[in-house]
C-alpha cells in the first residue's frame, strides 16, 4: 500500500493543480476499476460541470469535494497507482510499481474544461474510484 506520505504528495499536487477547475467528462475506461456498484455514465453525469473545491486525506485515500454540495470522488491509490494532472506527477518513483510511464494503465481521467486532465494511472489495478465513500469508515 501506499505510504501516507504518498497520498499526501497526491493531495498536495489536486489541491495546487486541479481545485477551481470545471469537469468536462469522466474517462474511465476500466469498468473493475470503480467501485460499489459506480458505472463510468454515472461517474460523468455525478462530476461533468462541477468544479473540485478541496483535496483531502483521509488515510491513504484521496477524496475531492465538488462544488455545490456535490459528490466526493474518493480515490484509492493501492500499491501501483499514481496521481497525475496535466501529465505532472506527484512522485516519479514507486517502489513497488512499474515507474514507466505508460497511458494504457490510466484507469480514470477526470478531463477539464480547459483540457487539462487529472489521470489515475494504475498498473496492477490494485487501486479504485468511489463516489460519496462512507467516511465514517475509513481509516484516519
Amino acid at each position: 500500500m501506499p505510504e501516507l506520505l504518498e497520498i499526501e504528495a497526491y493531495r498536495r499536487l489536486a489541491e495546487e493543480r486541479a481545485l477551481g477547475r470545471r469537469i468536462a467528462e469522466v474517462v474511465a475506461p476500466d469498468a473493475w476499476w470503480l467501485k460499489g456498484g459506480l458505472v463510468a455514465p454515472a461517474l460523468t453525469d455525478a462530476l461533468a460541470g462541477r468544479v473540485f473545491t478541496a483535496a483531502r486525506r483521509t488515510g491513504k485515500r484521496l477524496l475531492l469535494d465538488t462544488d455545490r454540495s456535490g459528490p466526493v470522488l474518493g480515490l484509492r491509490f493501492g500499491m501501483t497507482g499514481r496521481l497525475l494532472v496535466d501529465e505532472v506527477a506527484a512522485l516519479h518513483h514507486l517502489q513497488y510499481s512499474s515507474n514507466r510511464n505508460l497511458e494504457a494503465w490510466d484507469r480514470l481521467a477526470v478531463v477539464f474544461d480547459d483540457g487539462g486532465r487529472l489521470v489515475v494511472r494504475d498498473p496492477r489495478r490494485l487501486g479504485g474510484a468511489e463516489l460519496d465513500p462512507d467516511e465514517g469508515r475509513l481509516p484516519r
